[in-house]
C-alpha cells in the first residue's frame, strides 16, 4: 500500500479523508460537527453530526489542508451512515463560504430515499431522486460519477449508485440503489462537504473515508474495493 503518514496511520493515496487525524482542523462549520470513536466502519474514527438541526444551513465544509480533494472527471466515494433518520448529506464540488455554500450533494435518508441535492448560496434543493430501501443499521458505500465528458456521459452528468457495505472484509455488496441528473454548475469548484437533510431525531448521521477512487474515463472496481 502506497500513501500518506496521517499521525502514524499510512492511508491509501486515494483518500480524501478519513478522519484518523482525530480531529476537524481542515473544515469550516459552526459547531454541529465531531470527531466519533462509536459506530466507527474503518479505522478509529469517523465524523458524526452532533445535534438535531437541520444543517444543510450549517455544512461542515473543507477547501484545503487535506491530501486530496475531488475534481470534475473523478470517481468520488463516502462511507455513509443515517443512525437516526436525520438525512445523511455528502457534498463536492463545493465553492463559497461555509454560510453561502455552493455545492453538489447525495442525500442518504433512512427508509427509501436517495437523491442528489444542491446548494446555492447557502440554500438548498432536491434535483432528483429514488427509493430504494436504506436501512439505518446498515453502512453504505456512496459513489459519485462526476462527468467531465471525458468518459460514458456528457460533461455535468452526475451520477450516484449506493452499495451495501461488507463491514467483515469492508468490501462492496449488493448496490442498493441509483439516481443521477445533469447540470453544469461548479466545474472548477473542488471542496467536499456535509450536511444533514431534517431536524429528525437527535444525532447520529455519521460519515467516513472520502475517497477518489479513479478517473471516469477508465475507473472500474470488479472486486467492490473500498478502501
Amino acid at each position: 500500500m502506497s500513501g500518506n503518514e496521517y499521525f502514524g496511520y499510512e492511508i491509501p493515496d486515494s483518500v480524501v479523508d478519513n478522519y484518523e487525524d482525530g480531529d476537524l482542523s481542515e473544515y469550516d462549520q459552526t459547531g454541529e460537527w465531531g470527531i466519533t470513536t462509536s459506530n466507527v466502519i474503518e479505522g478509529q474514527y469517523a465524523i458524526d453530526h452532533l445535534t438535531g438541526g437541520d444543517d444543510w444551513q450549517n455544512p461542515l465544509v473543507s477547501y484545503s489542508g487535506l491530501p486530496d480533494y475531488p475534481e470534475q472527471g473523478d470517481v468520488i466515494a463516502c462511507l455513509m451512515r443515517d443512525i437516526d433518520a436525520g438525512g445523511a448529506i455528502f457534498g463536492w464540488g463545493a465553492g463559497g463560504s461555509q454560510s453561502s455554500l455552493d455545492a453538489f450533494g447525495v442525500r442518504l435518508h433512512t427508509g427509501d430515499e436517495l437523491s442528489i441535492v444542491k446548494w446555492s448560496n447557502g440554500s438548498i434543493s432536491e434535483l432528483n431522486l429514488s427509493s430504494p430501501t436504506i436501512d439505518n443499521t446498515t453502512w453504505y458505500d456512496v459513489e459519485v460519477w462526476w462527468h467531465d465528458g471525458s468518459g460514458s456521459e456528457p460533461a455535468g452528468t452526475l451520477e450516484v449508485f449506493a452499495y451495501e457495505v461488507n463491514t467483515g472484509d469492508l468490501t462492496r455488496g449488493s448496490q442498493v440503489g441509483t439516481v443521477s441528473t445533469t447540470d453544469t454548475d461548479y466545474a472548477s469548484n473542488t471542496g467536499i462537504a456535509f450536511g444533514r437533510w431534517s431536524g429528525n431525531g437527535s444525532a447520529g448521521t455519521i460519515s467516513d473515508a472520502v475517497r477518489v477512487m479513479g478517473s471516469v474515463a477508465d475507473y472500474s472496481n470488479p472486486d467492490g474495493v473500498i478502501i
